[in-house]
């Protein structure tokens, strides 16, 4: 009969105390960082962040089209509000919410446009993302049906970015 085995017991690593930060000081370096970003890729949409600037330009240009801007203005929000909030659940929470308000967003922006002409025009409309979002409504059910989900989707989106942290 085999002989059960020891068990061995292994030391863990301590955590180095000059890198444990509190979760507020995280919050507040990501909503820091997340600001930045929107700063620079706002640069980059006013063509003021050199070559590669442009180049990223245009990245964001084919995901959003003419509402790129939105996309910094997203990221600024989201860093200020992880600042003032610095609960991990709240977080989660608002981001979520500014995500839905985004897509939405782009959406809206992009149904109005005819059925023919909603890929060709992509950059002048809301881009790829408002192109995905809107085409299910275009192509399976109505304009009008549409705009009232995608603009409840908005709604909805911005009571859960600013819902009070009551808890």
């Amino acid at each position: 009969m085999p002989r059960p085995r020891k068990k061995v017991k292994r030391s863990r690593k301590a955590k180095d105390p000059a890198l444990d930060l509190q979760d507020s000081t995280k919050s507040a370096i990501s909503g820091t960082v997340q600001v930045c970003l929107g700063i620079l890729f706002f640069l980059i949409l006013r063509n003021q962040a050199g070559t590669a600037g442009n180049a990223v330009g245009g990245f964001i240009t084919f995901f959003f089209g003419k509402y790129g801007m939105i996309f910094p203005l997203f990221l600024v929000a989201s860093g200020v509000l992880h600042v003032i909030a610095p609960t991990k659940r709240m977080e989660i929470t608002r981001t979520i919410g500014l995500l839905l308000c985004l897509l939405s967003f782009l959406g809206l922006m992009h149904i109005g446009a005819d059925l023919d002409e909603i890929g060709a025009r992509r950059d002048e409309l809301a881009g790829a993302i408002g192109f995905l979002v809107s085409m299910p409504f275009l192509a399976f059910f109505s304009r009008a049906f549409g705009v009232v989900v995608l603009g409840a989707t908005f709604l909805i989106g911005l009571i859960i970015a600013f819902e009070p942290d009551v808890r």
